[in-house]
């Protein structure tokens, strides 16, 4: 069952979500960071702290499905796909500059909020769970970061908690 919003739904919707989320705000505590035992060394960081190279970029957008859904964006993995030669430069340009904290194009990290409905005949919010529809090029940088966390992942998780990555 498909439900549709309008904006200010939508509006209302977002709010609620973000109260529900966020209730509790984030504070930083120095004395218990300091206790968190370093477990990567500064040189076993430097491949996942690397640049992102063209070769990652095709690699990551070859192992996802070029028919999935399309993104907020309207672009789906043919889209990257059929116009990497064009816009393959701009793409490692973006995702590096995200890894080095630089200006983010907006509209590639814009989600999409997807209400699927818990019980038959919803009539409140809480009555949805809501799921992100993310951009695919959020996910070829999530793959590449997961290539550039691969090599730490045994030194970071033992084998009792192997099962639970």
């Amino acid at each position: 069952m498909v439900h549709t919003f309008h904006a200010n739904n939508g509006r209302v919707a977002g709010r609620f979500y973000k109260e529900l989320f966020f209730k509790v705000p984030v504070q930083s505590n120095p004395e218990l960071l300091a206790s968190i035992l370093r477990r990567v060394e500064a040189e076993a960081n430097t491949e996942p702290c690397s640049r992102i190279s063209e070769a990652e970029l095709w690699t990551a957008l070859n192992t996802l499905d070029l028919d999935s859904g399309a993104s907020p964006n309207g672009f789906n993995g043919r889209f990257y796909h059929t116009c990497s030669g064009t816009i393959k430069k701009d793409l490692v340009e973006a995702g590096n500059a995200f890894l080095e904290g630089l200006h983010y194009p907006k509209a590639m990290a814009n989600s999409l909020l997807v209400l699927i409905p818990k019980i038959p005949n919803p009539v409140h919010f809480s009555d949805y769970r809501p799921i992100s529809l993310c951009t695919l090029f959020n996910k070829l940088i999530s793959k590449v970061l997961a290539q550039h966390m691969a090599m730490l992942l045994p030194e970071l998780i033992s084998k009792e908690q192997s099962s639970f990555v």
